[in-house]
């Protein structure tokens, strides 16, 4: 490397004195004068990012940060995404009217005319922030390793993180309705000091009778189901096919497909806990009751959910800026929201008590 860099400096200098010499002549001027402005010129391309105080381009670490975050968890790349409707970081999705009435064997006319009323639904997206990074100046001069771009991947792993944990918990129902089937699984007990009842595979066949119940199309691809850990672990000990499929294809949390259901895996789940004997979800990052408290798995209907992502904003402080520690301080803001249009064709299997 250092051969390398040596040789591309003699080089320069060379052809530095060589242009430096015919300008000189016909200009007039100082040639040793042309042959340094030249060679300085033509070193700037190989010194380290931010050794001249230029410290780090907002723009390049902003588009690097969009183009990573493309890469989402594989249950949210199932669910059709709005961005074209989010306008300062709120999305209008349209409250359809009544559905028209239908006629059979009519014989009387003319036909009523109906008006349908839609409305406007806005909704404020969610607002996700990384804690502050600082890079040095030294670092950015004398590092062997993009510093940069490291710090980029670490934000961009936390952001991605937090929007798919938040989006799983606002697909999954808060409690048990006729629409939104909340139920508990059915299996032997785990043989746990806070024992629970395992997933087995009568548990994913009953999801399906409920969501066939509710007339959700079967299309391909369509019927979601996101399994936590617990119940992914259950299902290999009670299903042999379940484990073969497993072993055979678990390429990006995805695994094939099992009673009409797609199912994928995430290592966050919803938490359940019994109020007042109903299963009812508790809020998104409180504090889980292993006593009292159960995890969920997640069904939905993807056609029936959306997601949204608003703007990418960087927040950055200029080493120049700092005179005693000379360092920059980075951080990162992403605008992310995923949700049901309807609550119909959404449920959750919960651990059950022993």
């Amino acid at each position: 490397m250092k051969i390398k860099f040596l040789m591309s400096v003699f080089a320069s200098i060379m052809l530095s004195l060589i242009i430096g010499g015919v300008v000189g002549q016909v200009l007039d001027v100082s040639p040793v004068a042309v042959s340094g402005g030249l060679f300085a010129l033509s070193f700037l391309p190989q010194i380290p990012v931010g050794s001249l105080g230029a410290g780090v381009l907002v723009e390049v670490w902003t588009g690097e940060l969009v183009k990573k975050l493309r890469e989402v968890p594989t249950f949210l790349q199932k669910i059709p995404s709005k961005n074209d409707l989010v306008n300062n970081n709120v999305i209008h999705m349209v409250d359809v009217g009544a559905d028209p009435a239908v006629l059979i064997n009519n014989t009387t006319y003319p036909i009523a005319v109906a008006s349908r009323a839609d409305g406007d639904i806005a909704i404020s997206l969610h607002k996700f922030e990384t804690e502050n990074t600082k890079v040095t100046d030294d670092e950015l001069y004398s590092l062997s390793y993009d510093k940069i771009g490291n710090v980029i991947e670490t934000h961009k792993d936390v952001l991605a993180e937090g929007e798919a944990d938040k989006a799983l918990h606002s697909l999954s129902p808060t409690t048990n309705t006729a629409d939104t089937p909340v139920v508990p699984t059915t299996g032997a007990s785990n043989g746990e000091t806070q024992a629970r009842k395992k997933m087995i595979p009568a548990d994913l066949k009953n999801m399906k009778k409920r969501f066939d119940d509710l007339k959700i199309p079967k299309l391909k691809g369509s019927r979601v189901a996101v399994l936590s850990n617990d119940h992914i672990s259950d299902l290999l000990d009670a299903d042999e096919k379940f484990a073969s499929q497993y072993n055979i294809d678990t390429s990006n949390g995805k695994i094939p497909y099992l009673y009409g259901w797609e199912i994928h895996e995430y290592t966050e789940a919803p938490i359940y806990s019994v109020v007042a004997t109903v299963l009812t979800k508790k809020a998104f990052g409180a504090a889980p009751d292993p006593v009292n408290d159960q995890i969920g798995s997640v069904f939905f209907f993807a056609p029936r959910a959306f997601q949204a992502t608003g703007e990418t904003k960087m927040y950055y402080s200029k080493a120049e800026g700092d005179p005693q520690n000379r360092e920059s301080v980075v951080g990162f803001r992403q605008w992310h929201i995923a949700l049901p249009k309807k609550w119909k064709g959404f449920g959750a299997i919960v651990s059950a008590k022993v």
